[in-house]
């Protein structure tokens, strides 16, 4: 926990698995290339924030328009995040899960195992 701690934070608007991390006109987040800095991470990271209750915070899918408002187009117009700073981690339970497949197999055979032996008898 220490590790997570001590990694940098980057502020954004955490949407699905993209931080986006530069705030336009307006106090939106902009997805496009004047108002569109964003970080996706690779397979093996995720996010993490110490921050218990992230506030809420507009991704504009078209960008911005001068005025700080979503600019027009086709559904959806802009994406509802959480604002907050967070910092990049692997994710390690992907390197754990044969080791946990096994663990359960094995728990699930001596279970079932238990179970079967009362109803062998002849």
């Amino acid at each position: 926990m220490l590790s997570i701690l001590t990694k940098a934070q980057t502020p954004g608007c955490l949407y699905g698995n993209e931080l986006y991390t530069t705030l336009a006109p307006g106090g939106k987040y902009g997805n496009n290339s004047s108002y569109g800095a964003k970080i996706t991470p690779s397979a093996d990271q995720c996010f993490y924030t110490t921050n218990p209750s992230p506030n809420a915070c507009t991704i504009c899918v078209y960008g911005v328009n001068p005025a700080g408002n979503c600019r027009s187009g086709l559904a959806p117009v802009a994406y509802s995040g959480l604002e907050a700073s967070y910092a990049l981690v692997s994710c390690p339970i992907d390197d754990y899960i044969p080791f946990l497949t096994i663990l359960i197999s094995g728990m699930g055979f001596f279970y079932l195992r238990k179970r079967m032996t009362g109803f062998c008898h002849a």
